[in-house]
C-alpha cells in the first residue's frame, strides 16, 4: 500500500508546487499511482470488519477519507493545470495531450468516488452492533498454547475384553493385543 504511494513521491521530488508542468504531471502520476493502495484499504477495511477490530475500522475510514478528499480536490486541479497547459502543447500532439488528458481525469475521479463511497461505508459500519461488541472479554494471555504432560504410563482400555490398549508414554496410537 505505501511503496507506489514512495515511488510517486520520488519521482515528482523536489516539489515545485509553482510550476504547472510539475503539478499536471504529478496529478497524472497519482492517477495511475493510487489505485491498488485503494484496493488494498478495501482489503484490510474487510478483513477488519470480519475480525470485530473497531480500531483499524476507523482507521482505515480515516485513511479513505484522505484519499477522497486529495482525488477529488485533485481532480478540479488536473482539469485547470490540463486548461493551462493546453496552450503550451504543439498542435501536432494536440489530440495525444486530449487523451491522455481525458484519461487522468477519470481515473482520479472514478477513485476518488470510489474512495468516497469507501469512506461513507466505513463511518456507517462504525454503528454496527457487531463491531461495537468487539472487546476482548477475556485475559489476553488465553490466546497461548499451554501444554499438559499426561502421566509417563497412563494405559488407556479401549474396550471391555482388553482387545486394545493405548499407551499414552509416546506411542499413542498403537495397540497391543490381538483382534476379537
Amino acid at each position: 500500500m505505501v511503496l507506489p504511494l514512495l515511488d510517486l513521491g520520488m519521482s515528482v521530488w523536489p516539489v515545485k508546487l509553482t510550476t504547472i508542468v510539475w503539478r499536471f504531471g504529478t496529478m497524472g502520476l497519482f492517477a495511475s499511482a493510487v489505485g491498488a493502495p485503494l484496493l488494498v484499504l478495501f482489503l484490510i477495511y474487510a478483513l477488519a470488519y470480519s475480525v470485530g477490530d473497531r480500531k483499524v475500522v476507523i482507521g482505515c475510514g480515516v485513511v479513505a477519507g484522505i484519499f477522497a478528499l486529495m482525488l477529488l480536490v485533485g481532480t478540479g486541479s488536473f482539469t485547470l493545470d490540463a486548461l493551462q497547459m493546453k496552450s503550451r502543447v504543439p498542435v501536432a500532439r494536440l489530440s495525444q495531450f486530449y487523451t491522455a488528458s481525458a484519461q487522468a481525469t477519470i481515473k482520479l475521479s472514478l477513485q476518488g468516488f470510489a474512495a468516497l463511497i469507501l469512506t461513507v461505508s466505513i463511518i456507517r459500519t462504525i454503528r454496527d452492533p457487531k463491531l461495537a461488541s468487539a472487546k476482548p472479554e477475556r485475559n489476553p494471555s488465553a490466546n497461548l498454547v499451554v501444554g499438559r504432560s499426561i502421566g509417563a504410563r497412563t494405559i488407556e482400555r479401549a474396550d471391555q475384553s482388553g482387545a486394545a490398549r493405548a499407551l499414552a508414554d509416546g506411542s499413542a496410537g498403537q495397540t497391543r493385543g490381538s483382534d476379537e
